[in-house]
Parts: structure tokens; C-alpha cells; sequence
């Protein structure tokens, strides 16, 4: 098995803390029958392993995988076994290394979305400018709700923060008492102050009570968090409800606060308030044969592999066969199931034949 540029990244980072330059040089020559001295007669430690790795990887298939089982068994610190047991799972596969650029978030694929990329990189890297809200639009069929996955990825990789999801759909009721008291107990707020609301949850003086006492906790959220809204395009959201989440995204715009960040998945209206007008927005697309066939070639990538224009085209047209239009959510689930296994056998296989 041939092991993507990333994986090989974080051995150069790992070994050094295993094994001396003598116990690597035995390693591999007891283990793996290479000897360093000739691959790599110079150099620092690093660029040593670097060429060695490299060497593996060469080999008719590919040794990665007889690297790192030798690894497992000869490594006796715990963390190490646990670092070593991450990079054979593919924690994630990007073709730059950059956890920005991911295709492959463990088991799962994700295609395009270049647009959505680039506005998550301001989630994470924000100036005073910067909006904390991030509309993220498309018709039914589009994949804004696989958009979670990005998020997701990328707050727990670059931000450090904790994402968290609340899908509509799957609460008992779409009033805004509902969602606002599932935005309470997942950011861990205190329920001092909650408001005395109306009998009737439906009420419109119910949203802005709670907007009201959601603006005097913002402030005390103690861990980055990006808070994800989905389903607002769903039947389950009423008109209060909606109020409500126009009254937080432009109380999350305007006073930025320093642990959170909000991403509204559906959400069709356009906020009127000023502020609106510098919220994040990106539009979701179904992904297209030229989306699938970027993404092999992405894949491809991750291996060092530069594929043909044809091979490239028969994995798209496989990786889309029976499913033709008009697209619906499940020839687009699908999809993703077909790109996925098909990722998984060529990274089993290790890479490209």
C-alpha cells in the first residue's frame, strides 16, 4: 500500500519521537530489510526518514503498510500507537496536506464546495471586519446539509472550536421555545433570566423575548463555538421561528462575540437589517460529472498520482452511472455512497494501479 503525502507528513513528525537515528537505522534494516545508510547516506534525521518513506512507497504497490504495521509493533508509547493507529485510518485525505483542502473526512467524501472553503477560512482566521454568520443557500437538491461535514471538519482541525449542529427537522416542534431551548442546553448556557413567554409559542413577542435574553448570554460562552442551524428550509421552522433567527444573526453580526460563530443552512430570507449585507453567504450545488471527475484527480494527487483525462472520466461516469436526472436526494445519496466506496478500495489498494 502506497500512503498519501499526508500520512507520510505526520511519520517524519512521529518517528523522531519513537526511535533514535540508531534504532531507526536497525529498525528498518531488522524489519523492513532496507538499509538507511544507502538510501539516505546524508542529511538531517527528518530528511532521512523523509527519503526512506519515500523509498517504501516506491516499491511495486507500495510498503506503507508494512511500515506501518513494523511501526505498531515496535512502538511501545501509547500516544505513538495512537498517532500511528490515526494516520493508517486516513483521519483525513487533502491533496495539498492542507485540512482546508480535505476530499475525504475519514469514511466520508466531499466534493467542490471550493466557495464554501474559502469562507470557512474566515471563520477561522477572522479580523474585526469579519462576520460571525454564514448563510449557506441552494435549491432542494443541492447538498447544503452535507455542508456540516466541511464545518465540522474544519472547526475541529483549525479553530480548535466546537461544532455544533441543531437539524430542525428532527426536533419535536419548530416553535422558536423549541429551538431556543435546544441552543441553550447544547452551548451549556445558564437558564437564569429566561423570559416569561406567552402561553402561545407562536406568539411574535416570543422571539424577540428570547433574542432578548440569547443577547445577555453570548458573552458568557467560555469555548469557541460554530453553531450550525439546518433545515431551515424545511417545513418544521414557523414564521416565529424564523423571526428568531433573523434576530440572531444580526445580534452574532454586529456584536461578534468572542466564542461564537453561526451558520444558517436553508435559511432563505434576506435580513434586512444593514448589518445583513456583510453576512457570509455561499450557494450549494448538486455536484456535476466535471465536480466528480476534480475530485479523483484530487485523490489522485494525495498520492503523488497525475491520471489521464480518460481515467478520470471513467471513474466519473462510474461513480455516476444509473444516476441520472432529475437529481433527487436519494440518487444524490447515492452518489456520495458510490464515490465512497470506491475512494475506500483505492485507498485499500493504496493508491492508483
Amino acid at each position: 500500500m502506497r500512503l498519501t503525502l499526508q500520512q507520510i507528513d505526520k511519520l517524519v513528525d512521529l518517528i523522531p519521537k519513537a526511535f533514535t537515528l540508531a534504532d531507526y537505522r536497525m529498525f528498518l534494516d531488522d524489519e523492513l530489510g532496507i538499509t538507511l545508510d544507502n538510501i539516505a547516506p546524508d542529511g538531517t534525521y527528518e530528511k532521512r526518514i523523509l527519503k526512506s518513506i519515500e523509498f517504501l512507497n516506491s516499491e511495486p504497490g507500495g510498503r506503507g503498510d508494512e511500515l506501518l504495521h513494523a511501526l505498531k509493533v515496535k512502538t511501545t508509547n501509547v500516544a505513538a500507537q495512537k498517532l500511528l493507529s490515526q494516520i493508517a485510518r486516513h483521519d483525513y485525505v487533502s491533496p495539498t496536506r492542507d485540512a482546508d483542502d480535505a476530499i475525504m473526512m475519514g469514511k466520508l467524501a466531499f466534493v467542490n464546495r471550493s466557495g464554501l472553503r474559502k469562507l470557512l477560512i474566515d471563520f477561522y482566521s477572522p479580523d474585526d471586519f469579519t462576520s460571525h454568520v454564514l448563510q449557506i443557500r441552494g435549491e432542494s437538491v443541492s447538498g447544503k446539509s452535507h455542508s456540516w461535514n466541511l464545518i465540522r471538519h474544519i472547526a475541529l482541525k483549525r479553530s480548535n472550536a466546537k461544532p455544533v449542529r441543531i437539524k430542525l427537522d428532527r426536533l419535536d416542534s419548530g416553535d422558536p421555545v423549541s429551538l431556543m431551548s435546544h441552543i441553550r442546553l447544547n452551548l451549556n448556557l445558564s437558564e437564569e433570566g429566561w423570559p416569561l413567554l406567552p402561553d402561545d409559542p407562536q406568539d411574535t413577542q416570543a422571539a424577540k423575548q428570547l433574542a432578548s435574553w440569547f443577547h445577555g448570554k453570548m458573552a458568557t460562552i467560555e469555548e469557541p463555538i460554530w453553531l450550525v442551524i439546518d433545515d431551515l428550509n424545511g417545513p418544521k421552522p414557523t414564521p416565529e421561528t424564523k423571526e428568531l433567527i433573523e434576530h440572531l444573526a444580526v445580534l452574532v453580526d454586529t456584536h461578534k462575540p468572542d466564542n461564537l460563530w453561526l451558520v444558517l443552512v436553508g435559511f432563505e430570507r434576506q435580513i434586512t437589517d444593514d448589518v445583513g449585507r456583510h453576512m457570509l453567504e455561499d450557494e450549494a450545488f448538486a455536484p456535476e460529472h466535471a465536480d466528480v471527475k476534480a475530485f479523483f484527480k484530487m485523490l489522485g494527487k494525495s498520492y503523488d498520482q497525475e491520471l489521464e483525462e480518460a481515467a478520470l472520466d471513467a471513474l466519473a461516469d462510474k461513480a455516476l452511472k444509473s444516476i441520472g436526472p432529475p437529481l433527487d436526494h436519494k440518487k444524490l445519496q447515492t452518489l456520495s455512497h458510490n464515490i465512497e466506496r470506491m475512494t475506500q478500495k483505492i485507498q485499500s489498494a493504496g493508491g492508483f494501479p
